[in-house]
């Protein structure tokens, strides 16, 4: 086709659409595709792992923020107190992800640090449940009886004691023993 004495083609791009170009455009190689070709690149370089709207990458991204940004509400507790994320974890989400699908993440589950003393890595974490979470607080209160230590709600489970019935035991100024041995009541 022609307009105003310029040579003008009308191509057809690998993606299926027409379009007209200047014979100086494609001889020179200013024009490759209609635009989808560009449209392709930009995304590429845009898109580093795909997950930013992703629940994985929300918690990737608070577990940082709570240990590097001393503006948190919780820094105090995280990175205040020394709380940090390993490099590898630090650097990039893909390799959180990579760890996190390999070691049972799922919706349900949260991370959790199994030491609560130490920071975010691959062998200091893992994916729990909300009582697993609640079992491992570093504010639980530890009851050590016949060589076994658990927390008072373990106690409380592993006694059929209602939720709890040993803090109010102990409060009262119970011994340990007749805390957790003495029946509740009509149970």
């Amino acid at each position: 086709t022609g307009k105003n004495y310029m040579s003008i083609w009308k191509c057809e791009c690998d993606c299926g659409k027409t379009v007209q170009v200047s014979i100086a455009s494609l001889n020179n190689g200013d024009t490759m595709s209609c635009g989808c070709l560009t449209k392709e690149r930009n995304l590429a370089t845009k898109t580093t792992h795909g997950g930013s709207r992703s629940r994985l990458y929300q918690i990737w991204a608070n577990m940082k923020y709570r240990c590097e940004n001393a503006n948190c509400h919780n820094f105090d507790v995280y990175g205040g107190r020394g709380i940090q994320v390993c490099k590898e974890w630090n650097d990039t989400f893909e390799s959180f992800r990579e760890w996190s699908m390999s070691n049972g993440y799922s919706d349900e589950l949260s991370i959790d640090r199994i030491d609560n003393g130490e920071g975010y890595s691959p062998d200091n974490c893992r994916w729990a449940n909300s009582k697993t979470q609640t079992n491992n607080r570093r504010t639980n209160r530890y009851i050590t009886y016949n060589g076994e230590s658990h927390t008072l709600r373990q106690w409380e489970e592993k006694c059929g004691l209602g939720h709890g019935t040993l803090s109010s035991r102990l409060k009262m100024g119970w011994n340990i023993e007749k805390a957790l041995t003495v029946p509740a009541k009509g149970g």
